[in-house]
């Protein structure tokens, strides 16, 4: 049974969502540029709200168990290394939501005045890979906190 001590204790399970939306969304972006499909442009505007709404959580969350984990790191040694690595994930992690609030934010206005052109769905290919390497950047440093510094788990109480 999960013992949820509080919300930062989500954020494990919470940070798979939108790094799966986000990336799901970087590869139907690819596949829409080479399908024309009305659902696969429903399916990619489906996939950057999803991802928008779960990394907000994800990024709240994460503030929430970077707080528990500072009291835990209080006085160890890796103090000033661990602030490093977390600092970048926080920051990674906030301006890839707010990357992709931008994408999804454009990306409506375009369609609603309808000047989303195939010039604009070859922009999007690359917009979505930037946002891609930011969620790699994330999810990489998120990895770091757990594996190098034991953030996350229970070896540091």
């Amino acid at each position: 049974m999960i013992n949820i001590q509080s919300f930062s204790d989500l954020h494990p399970m919470i940070v798979h969502f939108p790094i799966a939306f986000f990336l799901m969304y970087f590869v139907v972006e690819i596949v829409s540029n080479l399908i024309k499909s009305d659902l696969l442009n429903k399916m990619i505007l489906i996939l950057l709200i999803s991802g928008v709404l779960s990394g907000i959580v994800a990024v709240l969350s994460g503030n929430q168990a970077k707080f528990e984990s500072e009291k835990i790191t209080k006085n160890h040694q890796m103090k000033v290394e661990y602030v490093e690595s977390i600092e970048l994930h926080e920051d990674y992690a906030t301006a890839a939501v707010w990357y992709f609030t931008f994408i999804v934010a454009l990306r409506i206005y375009l369609l609603i005045k309808k000047k989303f052109s195939k010039k604009m769905k070859i922009i999007y290919i690359a917009l979505a890979l930037i946002g891609a390497l930011l969620i790699f950047q994330t999810a990489s440093h998120g990895g770091e906190l757990v594996y190098k510094f034991g953030i996350g788990t229970r070896l540091l109480e």
